[in-house]
């Protein structure tokens, strides 16, 4: 009796695990986690199946483009083996989808095997596949290779055919591929723009590109804009003699800027190629004022200070033994006030009162011009913009007004002109501040001042010690004459 009951029990408890294997098997499930159900993915899937099939060896995973589940029929992507008996959960979170078709939509089952049993999870479906970046059109950013100033609009259309889009920005570097700034664009719809301010930038060079990601990060930075130039500050421009004639001028325009000008003159008769002036069929020893505007490719506009040149004298000046060239100015010319440009030994003759005198250059450097005033003769070192003035005829009243107004390499630019001017009390009448002008026939230490030195010196030092040394000597002359020879007179 207890022997039967034992086999009972032991047919009905095996019978009950027998049950409960089948009903494991019947009711266990493998279940997708990842990819989800209209999911969108890019370049890499992380795949997650978890399974409660007991002891299983791999898990396998089937896709299928053409619509309903994907089973063992379907497309193979990858086989996940287990790295326990015990494993419930398949992971690999690279799987390599750059196969798959671009922008087309699969469906996803995992199978898990124990080697006796197999389950098939229900598909994961409609998942979309996206590696293609968002298309950028240009709409509105600055050209390659363009000028700007002040504040700029970036505007470009951007879309992308199926996950949407993500962020926009215009990244903008310096000529080196240096980082300066980035502007975070704003949509209206598939409209992204952003406001860059060219005035906060040093004046240059830049490039700006267009950054473009959809919402899986997909990158489109092709769009550039080379080489734009920011210029927000006005150009610089100088005027300086290149050549003349009597009757055509030359001057070369000096340009400081950071991009390309255009310029314009004044004198509606100037014409400009670049950066040179000409003017021809002028008048022979006369002065033109210039004044040349330049607008640079941003818009940036400056212009010169008003510059005067002259043309040669009329005839060409001569030449003789002492001066390289002699040109002569009417009294007329002078009188009113004109300017002549005059290289070395170089210069301009004229008539005061009946007396020739000239204004002569004797040397030139970079900043400093001697100039002779004959018929005395005195000479001066000048810089720009020095102004002297001379008594021509010893009355008291400055007569002649002489000024330095360019040097332009080999070339100095000297205004002159008559005036009748009271010679204020203490200055010398030679162009000096001083009483005492030494002149050509002076004696200075003994020795005779001749044309061509330098004879604009005060008298000092050794100069005035031998002055009082005349005074004295005279002085004992006088009283010899005074007190000896009346003395000998009676004597004898």
């Amino acid at each position: 009796m207890s022997v039967m009951m034992d086999k009972r029990l032991i047919m009905n408890v095996s019978l009950f695990f027998l049950v409960i294997a089948f009903l494991g098997f019947i009711f266990a499930t493998t279940t997708i986690n990842s990819p989800v159900l209209h999911g969108n993915y890019t370049t890499t899937l992380n795949f997650t199946a978890t399974t409660d099939i007991a002891l299983p060896l791999n898990m396998t995973i089937y896709y299928n483009a053409t619509g309903g589940a994907a089973g063992t029929d379907s497309s193979l992507l990858l086989t996940i083996v287990n790295t326990s008996a015990s494993q419930t959960v398949f992971t690999n979170a690279t799987i390599d989808i750059s196969s798959l078709t671009d922008l087309s939509t699969y469906n996803f089952s995992a199978y898990a095997d124990n080697g006796t049993d197999q389950e098939f999870s229900v598909s994961a479906a409609n998942i979309t596949i996206d590696n293609t970046a968002p298309n950028v059109t240009l709409l509105s950013i600055p050209v390659s290779s363009g000028e700007y100033r002040n504040s700029i609009v970036l505007n470009v259309t951007v879309n992308d055919v199926l996950v949407g889009m993500g962020s926009v920005f215009f990244n903008v570097t310096n000529s080196t591929g240096s980082q300066n700034a980035t502007y975070i664009a704003s949509s209206n719809g598939i409209y992204w723009n952003a406001t860059l301010n060219t005035s906060g930038f040093p004046d240059g060079t830049y490039n700006i590109t267009v950054w473009a990601n959809d919402s899986l990060n997909n990158l489109n930075n092709s769009i550039v804009a080379s080489a734009v130039i920011f210029d927000n500050t006005d150009p610089v421009v100088t005027l300086t003699s290149s050549s003349y004639t009597s009757t055509s001028l030359t001057v070369t325009i000096g340009i400081v800027d950071a991009g390309s000008t255009s310029c314009t003159a004044s004198r509606s008769g100037a014409s400009i190629s670049g950066t040179t002036l000409t003017e021809s069929s002028l008048s022979c020893g006369n002065t033109y004022s210039y004044v040349v505007t330049c607008t640079d490719g941003a818009g940036n506009s400056g212009a010169s200070s008003s510059t005067s040149f002259s043309t040669s004298s009329c005839g060409g000046g001569s030449v003789d033994d002492v001066w390289g060239r002699s040109y002569s100015i009417s009294y007329v010319d002078i009188l009113s006030g004109t300017s002549r440009s005059l290289g070395e030994d170089e210069r301009a003759k004229f008539v005061f009162n009946g007396a020739s005198h000239h204004v002569a250059v004797k040397s030139i450097s970079s900043d400093v011009v001697s100039i002779e005033i004959a018929s005395f003769p005195v000479q001066h070192d000048y810089v720009v913009g020095d102004e002297r003035k001379f008594d021509l005829d010893e009355d008291g009243f400055y007569d002649l007004q002489v000024r330095l107004d360019v040097i332009s390499g080999s070339i100095a630019t000297v205004f002159m002109k008559i005036i009748n001017e009271e010679i204020p009390e203490g200055e010398s009448g030679f162009g000096g501040d001083v009483e005492d002008v030494v002149v050509e026939g002076d004696v200075v230490d003994g020795e005779d001042v001749v044309d061509g030195e330098d004879v604009v010196d005060e008298l000092e030092g050794d100069g005035w010690a031998w002055i009082w040394g005349t005074v004295l000597a005279i002085a004992i002359i006088v009283a010899v004459v005074y007190f000896v020879v009346p003395m000998v007179k009676k004597k004898k």
